[in-house]
């Protein structure tokens, strides 16, 4: 896949209120699993994410390539605007600085109970991504 990367794009689809993300993993068996994150954000090149114990985690484990599907609703499916963001997870962190940051953004913006399910920050090199719409 080239390496296409359009970090201004993903900052500003990041930044929008009304922005949605889902973060697509897969098993060492195989097996897909795809959730809705809040706690995305672009750092330097990087996205980072706040994980707690769940699929994508013992996924990342496995398997460290995962898709970001970054997205922004339009009135019709043909008015979306986003990308599709694909990724390798590069580390995963128990402690530190950047958790404890994801940690804060997330209180912010979506309550204690939610930052207090973060128990890892996990940071992935963006490798290529591509329109969330592709027709060709």
């Amino acid at each position: 896949m080239e390496r296409n990367m359009d970090f201004n794009k993903i900052h500003k689809l990041l930044d929008d209120p009304a922005h949605l993300c889902t973060l697509s993993t897969v098993s060492a068996d195989g097996t897909p699993n795809s959730a809705v994150f809040g706690s995305v954000r672009l750092h330097a090149e990087d996205i980072v994410v706040g994980l707690g114990e769940n699929h994508t985690l013992r996924n990342l484990h496995q398997n460290p390539n995962a898709m970001l599907m970054l997205m922004v609703p339009g009135a019709s499916v043909m008015e979306f605007r986003g990308l599709r963001v694909y990724l390798k997870c590069s580390s995963i962190e128990s402690s530190g600085k950047l958790l404890e940051q994801i940690r804060a953004d997330t209180r912010k913006h979506a309550g204690s109970a939610a930052a207090q399910m973060l128990k890892y920050a996990v940071t992935f090199t963006i490798c290529s991504n591509r329109p969330l719409l592709d027709m060709g």
